[in-house]
């Protein structure tokens, strides 16, 4: 038996996203509650409306710090925010295809599964989102918006008009 053999990340089923991301991060945690704290004092100061719309700039900063090229498939795209996601521990996300656009979740985000369904981390995942599909291609009068979360901090968002 080696000696590291319990530093290898275990195994986990290929379907399941979020497992294979805190599998990859063998465990880390984040921050507990710190973007709850900040995001009420946030919203508290500032009012909803210009909270919101500074989180979105926050999250379009993001993306503008680590872009995302162009790509051929949707597959290849989520491959590459997946990428970036990873390599600043923010989680991972998964595209469709979808009448009304392009379905984005986003999963594992580095807050609880409760701050993650906030109106604060949509608004920052909002301006990501945006962002890194103009990037990708999509359209200047195109836009991100939540659709919804779920128990487990996933957080859905529509990529459309």
């Amino acid at each position: 038996m080696s000696l590291f053999a319990n530093l290898a990340a275990p195994a986990v089923p290929v379907d399941d996203a979020g497992a294979i991301y805190h599998a990859a991060l063998l465990g880390s945690e984040p921050l507990p509650g710190f973007f709850a704290a900040v995001a009420d004092e946030l919203f508290a100061v500032a009012g909803n409306d210009n909270a919101a719309a500074f989180l979105n700039q926050v999250g379009r900063r993001m993306a503008a710090a680590r872009p995302v090229a162009g790509a051929e498939t949707l597959e290849v795209l989520e491959e590459a925010m997946n990428g970036l996601l990873l390599s600043n521990r923010w989680g991972w996300v998964r595209l469709a295809e979808v009448e009304a656009g392009i379905r984005i979740r986003h999963g594992a985000l580095p807050v609880s599964p409760g701050e993650a369904a906030s109106p604060a981390a949509a608004a920052l995942l909002e301006g990501l989102y945006t962002l890194w599909m103009q990037q990708a291609g999509g359209g200047e009068h195109l836009q991100a918006r939540r659709s919804g979360a779920d128990e487990s901090g996933c957080v859905e968002l529509l990529y459309g008009r």
